[in-house]
C-alpha cells in the first residue's frame, strides 16, 4: 500500500489469564468451564509519525469501541508505548511506530460430566438373612 497506512500483526499466541472457573453441572450434567485469555496485537503505523496511532490508543476507552468490544466478548486490557522504528531500505528513509495492545477474551468450554439418575439401595439388616 501506498504510505501511510496502518497495519495490524495478530500474534496467534493466547496467554491465560488466571485459573479456570467451573459452573455447577444443570439438569443435564453439562457444566461450562470458563477461561479468561489475552489477546495480542501489533499495530504499525507506516510512513508517518505516530499521530494515527495515539488516537487510536486515545480511543479505546470511547463508549463506542467499548460496545464493540463487548459484542465479541472482548475487552481492553492495556497498551505499551508508542515506539519509533524507522526504516533504512537502500536509499529510502521510511518512518515507522508501533505499539502493541493487549485485549481480555473469554472462552466457555461444555463438558457433559453427566449425572447419576437412579440409585438402589439395598438394605443390610444386621441380624437378618
Amino acid at each position: 500500500p501506498s504510505s501511510p497506512y496502518i497495519a495490524v500483526k495478530y500474534i496467534p499466541e493466547k496467554s491465560r489469564l488466571g485459573r479456570p472457573t467451573k459452573t455447577e453441572p444443570d439438569d443435564n450434567g453439562i457444566l461450562c468451564i470458563i477461561q479468561d485469555y489475552e489477546l495480542v496485537f501489533e499495530v504499525w503505523e507506516v510512513g508517518s509519525g505516530s499521530a494515527r496511532l495515539q488516537a487510536i490508543i486515545d480511543s479505546v476507552e470511547k463508549s463506542k469501541v467499548q460496545d464493540l468490544f463487548g459484542q465479541y466478548g472482548l475487552a481492553f486490557m492495556n497498551n505499551g508505548l508508542i515506539q519509533a522504528i524507522p526504516n533504512l531500505d537502500g536509499n529510502l528513509y521510511e518512518l515507522q511506530s508501533l505499539v502493541e495492545i493487549r485485549l481480555d477474551g473469554t472462552t466457555v468450554t461444555r463438558d457433559n460430566v453427566g449425572l447419576i439418575e437412579t440409585v438402589e439401595i439395598i438394605p443390610n439388616y444386621v441380624g437378618t438373612q
